[in-house]
């Protein structure tokens, strides 16, 4: 019984960060632009972020070209929300990150 709430739970959370990222990739490329992903983290969060904040994440999860983030790409900023680690400046989670690499 728990386990099937518990899969029932992790089911509607997958369904929600899908539905985030359709949300934000208007074009249906598969990947979000700067300005959109800077969207989705001010709803998400509910507070702005600063180009320098967005730029530095980005700088981490946009493995391809910096300038467009993938669903895979968008999942580790998801998690990063879920573990708090967005909750602080993205500036500070950037460079944190950054000595961990």
């Amino acid at each position: 019984q728990q386990q099937q709430q518990q899969q029932q739970q992790q089911q509607q959370q997958d369904n929600a960060i899908i539905s985030m990222f359709d949300r934000f990739d208007q074009n249906r490329t598969g990947y979000i632009t700067k300005s959109s992903l800077r969207q989705a983290l001010t709803k998400l969060l509910g507070r702005s972020f600063r180009k320098d904040d967005l730029e530095s994440i980005l700088k981490i999860v946009d493995n391809s070209s910096y300038k467009e983030v993938s669903f895979e790409e968008f999942l580790d900023v998801w998690f990063w929300i879920e573990d708090g680690l967005l909750a602080t400046t993205a500036t500070t989670t950037a460079t944190t990150v950054n000595k961990t690499k």
